[in-house]
């Protein structure tokens, strides 16, 4: 959380940033979907070639979530280095 505080245009950018674009971008990019025992958070995960999961993302489900602008970032930063691209091209793409 460090890196984003030090930027406030992308601070900024993330709390306009709603859950369910995130969903739908990660469902459209291939991540797979699991819900979890809690009801306000979702599992997404990424599988390689060969079916290993490569990346996962817990994503509240509601912006009540205590650490809602922390998770929205860290599911932004994972799908960045991921897709190797930049956190600002990504949330470009939201």
């Amino acid at each position: 959380m460090e890196n984003i505080k030090k930027n406030n245009k992308i601070l900024t950018l993330i709390e306009k940033i709603h859950f369910t674009d995130i969903q739908k971008y990660l469902l459209k990019t291939n991540w797979k979907k699991i819900d979890t025992k809690r009801e306000h958070i979702v599992l997404f995960y990424l599988e390689n070639s060969t079916n290993e999961r490569v990346a996962e993302i817990l994503l509240p489900l509601s912006k009540d979530f205590a650490d809602y602008t922390k998770a929205i970032y860290e599911a932004i930063l994972t799908i960045s280095k991921v897709e190797n691209r930049e956190v600002e091209e990504i949330i470009d793409d939201l």
